[in-house]
């Protein structure tokens, strides 16, 4: 039982010391794809390609290895920065690509290393990988006491080895893969090189195309199932959260979106109201204008009436003042008094038309004349009415109001020559 105890405990050691390493996901159908020694020269292009595929890697960055100005060079801070807000996980791989033996010195290259990274992307990194994956056992006992993750690999694409050429290289890694990934494990922890441009152009492209239907890409940290803890600062926003923020931005897009629309709508609605009001209004007014219209129109029929009817008046009237002008008067002639008219405008048109009607009055004014010269005496009468049936429109009355004047007038010397023969009889008389 002894010696059982002892056997038992001897093959327990190893397992024991590096207990810390991780060499596989834990994650069912996962793929992890890893990436060492940059960044370099191809590291943004793999960013790009694995961004364009809506895939997720880890990198694994020295501080100062292939580009030895990283620490300064600000153009090139931005290549990690990318990967980063891109969701991509960062990791520590040592500053130069190497871990002393000296554990103070491991100490302080990692606090270097780890700070310089969270000044550069914003967060502090959890997880570490060896440099060629060799850690011994006080390196272990160092990050387990720090709680870093210690991750390995269990495929290794061996990109790193070019000695038969970097075509050969990478036909090799695709055939190995292949094979692998017909075996189709639960999950696959890859290990790659993104300072090397076949590895960038060829096996990953060959990668994302080919990998086992029904499996995801994710990162290291994913596939353990510790999204949450890729960092120690716990600054890095998960997937899901961004999904939320992203689904949260839409709906509030969607909303401005609609908000918009619909203030749109109800503008467009409300303009065509007011030109619906604007139009109504044009009727009214123009209804009450062709009213308006209509009225004064009427007016003007009315005005027009009383005008034709004023006109027909006047004719009227100056008819009657053109029959009464023609009432005749008493005119001293050589040989006595005749009967004129007193206008010179004569309505010749029944004389003219019927002579008889001319020699009637003829007839009657030679009878008139007659009579009148058998008493002159008989013109002083200022109300001598005179009865004459000329015509059939002048028939009735006719008064001389002014045949005295007008005797008075035409005989002032036989009126003087008879007043003063009245004024002797009187003075004899009395």
């Amino acid at each position: 039982m002894k010696y059982y105890n002892l056997f038992f405990l001897f093959n327990i050691i190893p397992f024991l010391t590096f207990a810390s390493k991780i060499n596989s996901c834990i994650e069912d159908k996962t793929i992890a794809l890893t990436f060492d020694d940059g960044p370099f020269k191809y590291t943004e292009e793999l960013i790009n390609i694995l961004n364009e595929n809506d895939i997720h890697a880890t990198f694994f960055i020295n501080v100062e290895n292939y580009w030895k100005d990283l620490q300064n060079n600000k153009d090139k801070q931005k290549i990690l920065k990318k990967a980063h807000d891109s969701g991509h996980q960062i990791a520590s791989h040592t500053w130069k690509h190497y871990i002393s033996s000296d554990i103070n010195e491991f100490d302080s290259m990692m606090n270097k290393t780890d700070s310089w990274i969270e000044n550069v992307i914003g967060d502090r990194p959890a997880y570490f990988r060896a440099p060629r994956g060799e850690c011994y056992s006080e390196c272990v006992e160092y990050l387990e006491e720090k709680k870093y993750k210690l991750i390995q690999w269990d495929t290794d694409t061996n990109d790193w080895d070019i000695s038969s050429g970097a075509s050969y290289r990478a036909k090799r890694a695709k055939s190995f893969l292949n094979e692998s990934f017909e075996y189709k494990r639960s999950n696959y922890l890859i290990l790659m090189h993104d300072v090397y441009e076949h590895t960038v152009r060829e096996i990953v492209p060959w990668i994302i195309n080919n990998k086992p239907k029904g499996y995801k890409f994710v990162t290291v940290a994913e596939c353990l199932g510790d999204k949450s803890s890729m960092y120690r600062t716990n600054k890095v926003v998960s997937d899901e959260l961004k999904k939320d923020e992203n689904e949260i931005e839409k709906v509030k897009e969607t909303k401005f979106e609609n908000e918009v629309e619909n203030d749109v709508e109800k503008e467009l609605k409300n303009k065509n109201d007011v030109k619906k009001e604007s139009q109504i209004e044009n009727d009214v007014d123009k209804k009450l204008q062709n009213d308006n219209n209509n009225e004064k129109d009427s007016q003007n029929d009315n005005n027009n009436e009383k005008d034709s009817q004023n006109d027909n008046n006047n004719k009227n009237e100056s008819q009657n003042e053109n029959e009464a002008k023609n009432i005749p008067i008493i005119e001293k002639e050589e040989n006595g008094y005749s009967l004129n008219n007193l206008s010179d405008n004569v309505n010749n048109d029944n004389t003219n038309n019927d002579p008889n009607i001319y020699n009637e009055t003829n007839n009657d004014n030679n009878n008139y004349n007659t009579e009148v010269n058998t008493d002159p005496m008989n013109n002083f009468n200022s109300n001598t009415v005179i009865n004459n049936n000329n015509n059939d429109d002048n028939q009735g009355n006719l008064v001389y109001e002014s045949s005295t004047l007008s005797f008075y007038k035409n005989n002032k010397i036989i009126v003087f020559l008879l007043t003063m023969v009245l004024l002797k009889i009187f003075v004899n008389v009395y």
